[in-house]
């Protein structure tokens, strides 16, 4: 092989914390230029980005040199469950992203 291309696209979400209304439009387009810049900096691209007062989306490109940190998410996952069980962390997520679910068919 004359050479290797890599293409890592990841859509990101961020929320603010308590899901609050901080992000104002007065200077979300700054803060879209900052995120570029600081993704420019890692080698990767800022494709597009967009959200209203409580989160933001962004969709990137991302160089391989870029770690995600799975890896150590996954390595730590006895050290993370003993802490809290899968159960208790699901329905958090659940509730957290206002998702409807009926516990009686969840874990089935």
């Amino acid at each position: 092989m004359a050479g290797k291309h890599i293409s890592l696209l990841v859509h990101f979400v961020w929320s603010t914390a308590g899901r609050e209304p901080w992000i104002s439009q007065s200077w979300e387009d700054e803060l879209y230029k900052v995120i570029g810049g600081i993704i420019r900096n890692k080698k990767g691209k800022l494709l597009e980005a967009g959200g209203v007062s409580d989160h933001i989306h962004l969709y990137t490109s991302l160089p391989s040199t870029v770690s995600l940190d799975v890896m150590r998410y996954i390595q730590r996952q006895k050290e993370h469950h003993r802490r809290r069980d899968f159960k208790s962390e699901f329905i958090e997520l659940l509730n957290r992203h206002e998702i409807e679910y009926d516990e009686r068919y969840i874990w089935r």
